[in-house]
């Protein structure tokens, strides 16, 4: 037995790394959809914000407040 002091790399399988790249996709997707309901806040908040009565009435009832949401993005 002869030990080498760089460690060795593992051989990964096939799917092994159909696996890591499925779960890169999903971390990629899931940041993306966080980015997009984040933006969507944003704008609904600067709508808000603006007194926009654009929307319907029923809709603003379920906006989030804006001192909530500067809580939430902390």
């Amino acid at each position: 037995m002869s030990h080498s002091q760089e460690p060795r790399a593992r051989e990964s399988s096939p799917l092994e790394e159909l696996m890591d790249s499925f779960d890169k996709e999903m971390l990629q997707l899931n940041i993306n959809a966080c980015r997009s309901i984040v933006n969507y806040l944003d704008k609904k908040k600067e709508s808000v914000e603006r007194g926009d009565n654009s929307s319907d009435r029923k809709t603003q009832r379920y906006c989030l407040d804006p001192k909530v949401f500067e809580e939430a993005r902390r």
